[in-house]
């Protein structure tokens, strides 16, 4: 049979199978990092529920920061997956959460010293985790995946 005007051309395409790209050492630092973050988040809530039960009602006491730490913890696997928007995504978010977060810190600090440490430990978790993926090889590697 000959080949119609309307045929598609035929060749034959013999691309090298893409290698997989290894995820870089500082990407699962980094997911490390903002898991451990999530970790304490959860410790702070039991620790710092009465002020919070005191700001609020008991179910908004549980259910608000239950529901950020669940957001948090999709973040973190979009990022350890690889996932380019949950970086940019977090990066956005977690800019906007710090810059309250200095109006309150020594407000923080007079309510409860372990608390308030915990935080900022959690803070200073959450910007390793954004440099590590905002710099070489972890930014190369969310590129690669575009």
């Amino acid at each position: 049979m000959s080949a119609g005007p309307y045929e598609p051309p035929k060749s034959v395409v013999r691309d090298a199978p893409a290698e997989p790209v290894e995820r870089p050492r500082q990407v699962g630092l980094a997911a490390k990092c903002l898991w451990a973050s999530i970790g304490i988040g959860g410790i702070l809530l039991v620790l710092d529920y009465r002020f919070i039960a005191g700001a609020s009602s008991a179910a908004t006491a549980w259910i608000v920061p239950a529901a950020v730490l669940g957001v948090l913890a999709l973040f973190t696997a979009a990022i350890s997956a690889g996932r380019n928007w949950a970086r940019i995504v977090f990066l956005v978010l977690f800019v906007i959460g710090a810059l309250p977060y200095f109006a309150v810190l020594a407000e923080m600090f007079a309510r409860s010293k372990l608390t308030a440490s915990l935080s900022v430990i959690q803070l200073l978790l959450q910007a390793a985790a954004m440099y590590l993926v905002f710099t070489k090889p972890g930014s190369a590697w969310f590129r690669r995946q575009a």
